[in-house]
């Protein structure tokens, strides 16, 4: 058996004997399925941040979709409605990245980032006008059936599935587009439909992580899924390395114990995560050797 199938091996062993050993404490529980689904979620991001380069700013956004789509279908079908709901918020997610990133994509850099800030924004206020939703005061009474191995089996599964795509052929085109533009499409590589595909999927996988969410805390609101949100994302790919794929899942996982281990902290709470994001993404730039940029995925 190969090194990395050993570690992939090893690192679902982990995840499922920890979601077994949290079962029993409902505290420890809660915080293995915030961890696992931040982790996913990130992961999400890494296959569109990761592969081909594009900054995402309303991928918090995307998992408010499938966190309310969920959500809705699980207060009126019961837990039963969950799993139709998990596959409808992937669906809009999707939809919703594919349609505007057929627009959006063709942009770079700040412009890119500004475009999808602004989409971000849009289904921020869209969330806020939901009457199925709640509206601002947000939708309570959500069925609570997310597990630890549920959730465990959902990150496992979205890392087997970046490395399955990473190493496909079109994980390779999308590396191309992310090292060079110009010369994959010199090589006949289709740039513009793989970033959308990748935009899409990447949506996808998040907002599946974002409706497992809903079914883990039982209430949402739309400042769960704000602003804040993608920068929580893009701050634990860049800090893990985008491309690396375990790497983000990592750094999520920790970005987020630093929300529940400050979170007893009051007002203080954002101040002291600001700090130790500064110096966690400080760290970490000067252990790769430069600033805040594009890690070159790992062959």
């Amino acid at each position: 058996m190969s090194g990395r199938r050993m570690l992939g091996v090893g690192l679902a062993a982990a995840l499922c004997l920890g979601a077994v050993w949290t079962a029993g404490d409902r505290y420890a529980a809660g915080v293995f399925c915030r961890l696992t689904l931040a982790a996913a979620a990130a992961v999400g991001l890494d296959l569109t941040l990761g592969l081909t380069g594009q900054i995402s700013l309303c991928h918090g956004a995307f998992m408010g979709l499938g966190a309310y789509a969920a959500g809705i279908f699980a207060v009126r079908y019961g837990p039963a409605g969950l799993c139709m709901g998990l596959l409808c918020g992937m669906g809009l997610a999707a939809l919703t990245a594919g349609g505007t990133g057929w627009f959006v994509l063709s942009l770079h850099g700040d412009y890119l980032a500004v475009a999808t800030l602004g989409l971000g924004e849009v289904l921020r206020v869209v969330f806020e006008n939901l009457p199925a939703g709640g509206g601002v005061r947000g939708l309570t009474g959500i069925p609570r059936t997310t597990g630890p191995l549920f959730c465990a089996l959902l990150l496992v599964g979205v890392l087997l599935l970046a490395f399955r795509l990473k190493r496909s052929r079109w994980g390779r085109f999308a590396a191309a587009i992310g090292a060079d533009e110009r010369a994959a499409l010199a090589c006949g590589i289709p740039a513009h439909p793989v970033k959308v595909a990748a935009f899409a999927l990447s949506a996808a996988v998040t907002a599946l992580a974002g409706g497992l969410w809903a079914g883990m805390i039982g209430f949402i609101a739309p400042s769960d899924f704000a602003f804040t949100r993608s920068i929580d994302l893009l701050a634990a790919v860049v800090a893990g390395g985008p491309g690396h794929i375990l790497g983000p899942a990592l750094a999520a996982a920790g970005i987020e114990g630093l929300h529940i281990l400050f979170q007893p902290l009051g007002r203080w709470q954002m101040l002291l995560y600001g700090v130790a994001l500064v110096l966690l993404l400080r760290f970490r730039a000067g252990r790769r050797g430069h600033g805040v940029g594009r890690a070159h995925p790992q062959k």
